[in-house]
């Protein structure tokens, strides 16, 4: 009696094991492949898979342990195995019965991810819906509904602009720059639930039924198509000297002839903050790649501003008695990579050109002197500086009509 008994007990561990502990998944497991391969758009293998593990169970009922409401199952115990699934940060629980005719998807659940955008990437949109409102597809938009949380799953149903739809969870950040809410849309033939992108690039597909304070109002890209309907939506500045917008179109930073800068949220047209820099003109502005920092040249010097906080940093260029000023008339910043932060050494260069053609650069993380310290450039001023994208070279244009290109010659020999 008792060696049944723990043969039997045996025989139930061995059924609820993992994969892991297993040799070898039964073939059952090419069918939830095969399912999730048409959902995400793509052909599935597990050699895709960054997890996964399988069990095999009696179910009570034909719902393989997973009833859908309206629905009605045989009343019988079902053999099936539960597969788990991972895939680009999307775990998957799959119940698919011993005979092949059953394939369900219990559900699909996202692991936390983080919406911020490495530098030079489109930025995600600034979110605006919550979990349990309404929220509407703005005008001129057909928001595709997909199955999963990614922009080449399967499309369950296109909705029109002006629908109202439900928030039932989220939000879920996608490769792309997109941002998805799990919304529940009322279509004709019923309802249906699925993923709609919240907006991209900053033109928003969905909008809150109303608007909170301080959000941003709904943007349309504008196209070839909609041109002709273009209208202003507010005015800023009456005096402006120079203005600068930030990469995530999130600012507009505008300098005026008593040398107060301005920073205002493009969305809203509110003041994001505004501080007096100097009493001379704002003669040039610029942001770092990634939007955290605005400059202005007032005076001849240059003044770094932390966008968030208005925290500054002066940049000064002087001459070789280290107490005589130049006058700045030109900058620019060298590009950030992913993952790198302004205020670390080494990181962040910011470039001056001078009104007798001569440059200078410093480290913005470590601004105790600058790393080039009045190369001539150009005979006469400098009228623009910049880097190229990818942070190999400075490029100076200068009043004597001469664009020069500056940057490190390649070392000699082989890599690798």
């Amino acid at each position: 009696m008792w060696r049944r008994y723990w043969a039997l007990l045996l025989a139930v561990l061995l059924l609820a094991l993992p994969l892991a502990t297993l040799a070898q998944a039964p073939e059952q497991i090419n069918l939830a492949l095969a399912d999730l391969g048409t959902r995400v758009g793509r052909t599935i293998t597990l050699a895709d898979l960054s997890d996964w593990a399988w069990s095999e169970q009696i179910f009570p009922d034909a719902s393989l342990g997973c009833p859908q409401t309206g629905q009605t199952y045989a009343q019988v115990q079902t053999r099936g195995f539960q597969f788990i699934l991972t895939f680009e940060n999307v775990t998957y629980d799959y119940r698919v019965s011993a005979d092949g005719t059953l394939v369900v998807l219990c559900s699909s659940v996202s692991a936390p991810e983080s919406c911020d955008s490495a530098p030079g990437d489109i930025p995600f949109v600034e979110p605006r819906l919550t979990i349990g409102q309404q929220a509407r597809v703005v005008q001129n938009i057909t928001l595709s509904l997909r199955a999963e949380p990614t922009r080449g799953a399967l499309s369950l149903a296109d909705i029109p602009a002006g629908t109202v739809v439900d928030v039932l969870d989220g939000p879920r950040c996608a490769i792309g720059s997109l941002r998805y809410w799990q919304i529940r849309y009322n279509s004709p033939n019923g309802a249906i639930v699925g993923w709609g992108a919240e907006g991209y690039d900053g033109e928003y597909y969905l909008e809150p039924l109303t608007l909170t304070p301080g959000q941003p109002q709904t943007r349309v890209r504008l196209t070839a198509g909609n041109i002709a309907g273009l209208g202003e939506l507010f005015t800023v500045g009456t005096q402006a000297t120079s203005s600068a917008l930030s990469p995530d179109s999130r600012f507009l930073a505008l300098g005026d002839p008593s040398g107060t800068l301005t920073l205002y949220d493009l969305a809203s047209g509110e003041t994001g903050f505004a501080v007096v820099v100097t009493t001379a003109p704002i003669t040039a502005l610029a942001f770092t790649s990634d939007s955290s920092r605005v400059a202005g040249i007032a005076g001849g010097s240059i003044y770094v501003y932390n966008v968030e906080t208005g925290t500054p940093t002066q940049f000064s260029a002087l001459e070789a008695d280290g107490t005589t000023p130049v006058t700045l008339n030109a900058m620019a910043f060298s590009p950030l990579r992913q993952g790198e932060t302004p205020t670390t050494p080494g990181v962040l260069l910011l470039a001056g050109g001078s009104i007798d053609g001569r440059v200078w650069v410093w480290d913005f993380g470590n601004p105790t002197a600058p790393l080039i310290n009045g190369v001539q450039a150009h005979n006469g001023v400098i009228v623009r500086l910049e880097f190229a994208a990818n942070g190999t070279a400075l490029i100076t244009s200068g009043a004597d009509s001469s664009v020069r290109i500056w940057g490190i010659p390649a070392a000699s020999g082989g890599v690798g």
